[in-house]
């Protein structure tokens, strides 16, 4: 049943999505010609040209980093908030599936829309100067970009979260969400700078000191210690949203 949820979600949204991709591949053609045209120029008009061009394509990158997270949140709260609501859950399947399905289709669109941004800006940085191992694998540099992973599913579901949570309230649904989702990144930041607080402010080699290997540097020790608050917030929002989807159920 998953996969079924998984193929009705995915034809859902490819729609939203595959216009988004073609602004951002002409955002990246947009980038290359403004460059050609006046990166060396020295003319105040050129300089406000390109100052001006280049404000415009920064803001469209990040209205398209951000588009995933706005397009699927206002999808899951009109099939989990509204009347629509009643086809989604009248399908043979328990509330967790569909949830599940819902999440893994955003997840799916938030980190593609991510990795094609990331090309785009290596592509141009590529063809506009040396920036030699940018897609080096180490270490450090894995651990960084599962913490990037890591953050989107947080971030999604905190919104699946925040808009359940709206289950609790009959009027001004959408402004109750925005509350919520304020209240519990709060909350996120609240934990993890407790926690994170104190490791900080030691040095590196008193991982060691925390029952570490003494190869294990500081650095490593914040980003783990990172990871698992993301996991325990994660998994907190999904059984707080599979609850109020499941127990607390009030359409408009």
């Amino acid at each position: 049943m998953l996969r079924k949820i998984l193929k009705h979600e995915f034809k859902a949204t490819y729609r939203l999505f595959v216009p988004l991709y073609i602004v951002l591949a002409a955002l990246t053609g947009l980038s290359f010609l403004i460059y050609a045209l006046f990166h060396k120029q020295e003319s105040v008009l050129s300089v406000i040209v390109f100052g001006l061009t280049t404000l415009v394509i920064i803001l469209g990158y990040f209205f398209i980093l951000m588009a995933p997270y706005v397009f699927l949140s206002m999808r899951f709260y009109r099939t989990t908030a509204t009347r629509e609501a009643y086809l989604t859950f009248t399908v043979p399947a328990d509330t967790k599936t569909i949830l599940f399905g819902k999440y893994l289709n955003a997840l799916f669109w938030s980190v593609l829309t991510s990795v094609l941004c990331y090309l785009s800006f290596f592509i141009f940085t590529r063809f506009t100067g040396d920036i030699q191992g940018a897609f080096e694998i180490d270490e450090n540099r894995a651990l960084f970009l599962l913490s990037i992973l890591l953050s989107i599913s947080l971030a999604i579901l905190t919104i699946f979260t925040a808009i359940s949570l709206s289950q609790l309230v009959r009027e001004h649904r959408v402004l109750a969400s925005l509350g919520f989702a304020a209240a519990l990144y709060t909350i996120q930041q609240i934990v993890s700078v407790v926690v994170m607080l104190p490791i900080m402010l030691k040095r590196p080699d008193h991982g060691v000191a925390l029952g570490m290997h003494p190869d294990f540097s500081g650095e490593q020790l914040i980003f783990l210690i990172s990871f698992a608050i993301s996991i325990v917030f994660s998994i907190a929002y999904f059984l707080i949203s599979n609850y109020m989807l499941k127990k607390k159920l009030n359409l408009l």
